[in-house]
């Protein structure tokens, strides 16, 4: 190295350090200081290589070393603004960026680096200025584009931020970007402003490889997707007609209009999200309901619907064509087969929740019939009469139908006979499979478990890839930054407990999230549980166990865990604090609790409705569910009308539970429900030996508490948070999840 130019050692260190080899890189550096100590760009780049291992403290001296022999160079002034704001030293590292800024005035990094101090300052509208200068210098900058979209977000202006997100992943595609872009499509509202920029067609392709890829769980990106479905002139103008029209039902041209069904059947956004995830929004909902008689009307193929006796919607036609009004396959090609499968599977997957009238329960009867008469006699089945069958039954209630999973099918097709045949075979085989580790003998237990056995609860398709989590002391520290976790035991090895999985969102995600941990998952209902091991089948899980079980007998099963959750499940038991308590003796000291119970203020509309219910006499039945559903809406303004003894149940049509049969049960006609205020919780939590860490809080709704609650930077009072949702009841979405750790 002495002998050797200090030129030639710097090019090979650059060399390395450019290709990712930051260990030969260093080496490099350390050599060329030990021949010229002092070396300026030899420390600096030294310290960059300790930034990005996260020793700042030694990239500080580096950099410092550096500034001493060239104090105004602006690289170095630069990185030193890096290093401090990695140290929480934000007016320091702000003054940094500065002089650097100084120096260098079209320094692109620079601009970025002091838009980054002054967003984590809260100085947001300052922080918004130095992203777009940035990019003004450099619009190819990916980093910027998303850190900008980060401040847009913070600030509420979601559908600007999602532009710049989506600038972002034009440049740099990373898991990062994909769940911010995710994230901030659920508030974007694609209006105003930024409608047409929201809109735009890259938007569209993102949002449609968000829920199909997934970014995030289909479910949680679905009402915005419907938004920016609307968004499309013709396919909202045709939604708007149907919900103008209801409960009066439109069929073909009047449903459609000039070229609509071909706009509708095209467009791969709104098939994938009914493919994907239940349509949660009433406008919707009503169009494609008048959708499906339409498309059942045209599978007909034999003329009759005309003549067929009885009271007939207006606007049917019984030529057996497209639905709208061209004859299908003229325009729309494979779109028309696609759309009625998606419709299919939609109907599904919200369990048949549509509304249905007698003509057309009348006639897809007999369509069944036909169906199953051509599968007995091995004769070829068209497509369109699958769809429209599978779109009012489940196709496995079909004889014979198991047939047809052996022929060759276009993908559509194919797609929905796995969903409505396969899997539901799967499931009927994998029960035997399940482990019993308790006996169900508490009355409510047996009826809340014979509801879940008729409707598992809930339908989901698919789950966003995990992002594997070094241990549950890292995703708590991410969770709750300000809390008091130490000390802490990071090991990977834990042992975790799901109580009352469902259909295995949770125990999957939770089995993803925590790889090397062995989770436990239970549940009442047999059918929810072959659901959930389906779903951990196809991802090869390896680190689950679903087994069936009462939580009021886990305390005979002999284990203890690390963790525990509980989501959603102990409010429907006849002692919920009893429930409680016989999971917390099964948590290890130490150990930390993952709760979900039900807010008694936020359900205020739930409640009502219930009271609707009980007074009317609903069965908790698939007809009964669906005629309440309509008598709900009807009387309680969901078409917007208002007014009325019932308007208070138009917020129903805002909770994504309403859209299923299986969803709607558990959210209105459950067999067991608590309900809780904060100060119940406290105290509950008191009881057990529990100390409260926080809540898992929607983005809008942090920072709502945090601006009026600056003395509780940890968010973890309960009184501060009762004040707060007597001011915002809706603050928690109908449910307090939580995290808390046992105090001994």
């Amino acid at each position: 190295m002495i002998q050797a130019p200090i030129a030639q050692a710097f090019a090979r260190g650059l060399a390395h350090h450019r290709a990712g080899r930051l260990a030969e890189a260093e080496s490099v550096y350390r050599r060329i200081l030990e021949a010229a100590p002092g070396h300026p760009d030899a420390l600096h780049l030294l310290g960059v290589i300790a930034h990005h291992a996260g020793r700042d403290d030694a990239a500080l001296e580096l950099v410092d070393g550096a500034l001493q022999v060239n104090p105004a160079h602006p690289g170095y002034r630069q990185q030193r603004g890096r290093v401090l704001a990695a140290l929480g030293r934000l007016d320091e590292a702000a003054a940094s960026f500065r002089a650097a800024l100084a120096s260098s005035p079209d320094y692109v990094e620079a601009h970025a680096g002091l838009g980054n101090v002054l967003k984590l300052q809260g100085r947001l509208a300052e922080s918004i200025d130095c992203y777009r200068r940035a990019l003004a210098l450099r619009p190819d900058f990916a980093e910027a584009h998303a850190n900008l979209g980060n401040a847009l977000y913070v600030l509420g202006h979601a559908d600007a931020a999602l532009a710049s997100y989506a600038r972002a992943l034009q440049w740099v595609d990373t898991p990062d970007i994909r769940s911010a872009f995710a994230q901030c499509l659920r508030g974007a509202t694609f209006d105003g402003a930024e409608a047409s920029r929201a809109n735009a067609p890259d938007i569209r392709i993102l949002a449609l490889r968000a829920l199909d890829e997934p970014w995030a769980r289909p479910a949680d990106l679905a009402a915005a997707c419907i938004r920016l479905v609307r968004c499309d002139p013709v396919i909202g103008e045709c939604v708007a007609r149907a919900s103008r029209a209801w409960p009066e039902r439109l069929l073909g041209a009047e449903l459609f209009g000039s070229g609509g069904f071909a706009a509708v059947a095209g467009d791969a956004l709104l098939r994938t999200l009914l493919e994907s995830a239940q349509a949660c929004d009433l406008a919707m909902e009503r169009f494609l309901t008048m959708a499906r008689h339409a498309m059942l009307d045209a599978a007909g193929a034999g003329g009759d619907a005309e003549n067929e006796g009885g009271e007939q919607p207006r606007g049917v036609r019984g030529d057996g064509g497209d639905p709208g009004v061209q004859r299908e396959g003229a325009s729309t090609g494979g779109d028309a087969t696609a759309f009625r499968c998606a419709i299919a599977r939609q109907c599904h997957l919200n369990d048949y929740v549509f509304a249905t009238t007698d003509v057309e329960m009348e006639k897809v009867a007999r369509l069944r019939d036909t169906l199953a008469t051509i599968i007995g006699q091995g004769g070829e089945v068209p497509a369109p009469m699958l769809a429209s069958v599978g779109s009012y039954f489940p196709l496995a209630a079909v004889p014979g139908i198991e047939m047809l999973l052996a022929r060759s099918w276009p993908a559509p097709v194919a797609a929905l006979l796995a969903q409505q045949v396969a899997e539901p075979l799967d499931e009927r085989r994998l029960r035997a499979s399940l482990a019993r580790l308790t006996a169900i003998e508490d009355t409510i237990s047996q009826r809340v478990r014979q509801q879940y056995e008729e409707h598992p609860y809930p339908r989901w398709i698919k789950l966003p890839p995990a992002d594997p989590e070094p241990g549950i002391g890292a995703h708590l520290r991410r969770l709750f930054p300000r809390a008091a976790l130490h000390p802490i035991d990071d090991r990977r090895d834990l042992d975790i407990l799901v109580a009352g999985c469902g259909t295995g969102q949770e125990s999957i995600e939770t089995a993803r999230q925590f790889p090397q941990a062995r989770v436990l998952a239970v549940d009442l209902s047999l059918a929810s549980l072959a659901y959930a091991e389906r779903k951990a089948r196809e991802l090869g899980l390896r680190n689950l166990e679903h087994a069936q079980a009462d939580i009021l007998g886990l305390g005979a099963i002999g284990r203890s865990f690390d963790v525990v959750a509980a989501t959603g499940v102990l409010h429907h038991l006849a002692d919920p604090l009893a429930g409680w308590r016989t999971l917390r003796s099964l948590l290890r000291p130490g150990g930390f609790m993952r709760i979900g119970l039900y807010s008694d203020k936020a359900r205020e509309v739930v409640v009502a409705a219930r009271r609707f219910i009980a007074a009317r006499g609903y069965a908790p039945t698939p007809d009964q569910i669906r005629r309440c559903r309509q008598d709900l809406m009807a009387a309680g303004g969901g078409t917007g009308a208002g007014g009325g003894t019932g308007a208070r149940f138009a917020g129903l049509a805002l909770l994504r539970d309403f859209y299923g049969t299986c969803e709607c049960r558990d959210l209105l006609f459950h067999a067991q429900e608590h309900r809780y205020t904060l100060s119940q919780l406290r105290a509950m939590l008191a009881s057990l030996d529990l100390r409260f860490l926080g809540f898992l809080l929607a983005p809008g709704v942090a920072r709502a508490y945090a601006r009026r609650h600056p003395d509780d930077p940890a968010m973890s009072d309960l009184d501060a948070w009762s004040d707060f949702e007597a001011e915002f009841p809706h603050a928690f979405a109908g449910m307090y999840v939580f995290w808390v750790r046992s105090v001994a």
